[in-house]
């Protein structure tokens, strides 16, 4: 297995979140973005300049996809789907969904090459065991109407979203199992076909993910102080240490794609040193690969014309 030690840390930014989350590399600005969903913030970095950028946000935003050649997000928030320029803070509500399920709100989302975005909910009760009221959804546009197709169910807090580099499988993880799944993907229409188990973590729960560009998958370790890395095939190719007990999403991704950004939380924790803090480390290939784009036709949805099927 590879140590951390061949991935050197670089830089810490001391953001100190309180659940940082959905760390992204945004190829065309040149930056890292990611979001604090506990204190409604969003951060862009700049690995050239160092400059940190904070955002406050109207809404929890847990997760967003960026969509090329515009300052524009396609973001989930709490209760749905919206549109939020950070440079602007125009926030546009685009669908609200599970209105009937006050306690759940939506965490992990991803899009695939086609410009779908997918999005999972979770329960937020706190209640132990975690109630299974969540769902994971697809979004698309179709002829100018958003429509939200529900593919999963009776999930308790959705994660680990990412898609393989041609988008013919979509890993996924309902943390409190431990297990992250894979399912075969279809550009022709939103189910999801052939379940099986990917792998599985002993200590800790699946987080955020990211692929890089040899197709391995690459996960945060909540509660296990690590980030792991597994092949295609479900081999794990290495586990490693960060300094936080809660590390929460990866990112692959740089002006060379050859950094790894790691992103941590010190909610519920009695004394956090490092944690909520964002963790830069130097990789010693380009394997970083940019996530795919949503299409800009959500840029030209009417909030008004959602379906729900």
């Amino acid at each position: 297995m590879i140590k951390m030690t061949e991935f050197p840390l670089i830089n810490e930014i001391a953001c100190e979140n309180m659940l940082g989350e959905n760390v992204r590399w945004h190829a065309q600005q040149e930056k890292f973005y990611w979001t604090d969903i506990l204190s409604k913030r969003l951060y862009l970095w700049s690995p050239a300049s160092n400059v940190l950028e904070v955002v406050n946000t109207p809404h929890r935003i847990s997760s967003f996809a960026f969509i090329k050649d515009s300052s524009y997000l396609l973001v989930a928030y709490d209760k749905g789907l919206a549109l939020f320029d950070p440079f602007t803070e125009i926030f546009r509500l685009l669908a609200s969904l599970e209105g009937n399920l006050p306690l759940n709100r939506f965490n992990d989302g991803t899009c695939d090459k086609h410009g779908r975005y997918w999005l999972g909910s979770m329960n937020d009760s706190g209640l132990e065991p975690t109630p299974k009221t969540g769902a994971l959804y697809c979004c698309d546009v179709i002829e100018g109407k958003l429509v939200v197709n529900k593919t999963l169910d009776e999930i308790a807090i959705s994660n680990g979203l990412a898609f393989a580099p041609e988008s013919d499988c979509l890993f996924f993880a309902d943390s409190p199992s431990k297990k992250i799944h894979r399912y075969q993907t279809n550009k022709e229409h939103h189910k999801l076909t052939d379940e099986h188990l990917f792998t599985q973590t002993t200590l800790g729960v699946p987080d955020g993910a990211t692929i890089d560009a040899q197709g391995n998958y690459w996960f945060a370790n909540w509660a296990a102080s690590c980030i792991q890395s597994v092949s295609p095939e479900g081999l794990t190719l290495f586990k490693a240490q960060i300094p936080a007990i809660q590390p929460t999403c990866i990112a692959l991704g740089g002006p060379n794609m050859d950094l790894l950004c790691v992103t941590s939380a010190k909610a519920g924790l009695q004394n956090p040193k490092r944690d909520g803090n964002l963790f830069v480390y130097q990789l010693s290939e380009e394997i970083g690969l940019a996530p795919f784009y949503a299409k800009s036709d959500f840029l030209t949805v009417n909030s008004q014309q959602a379906e729900h099927c």
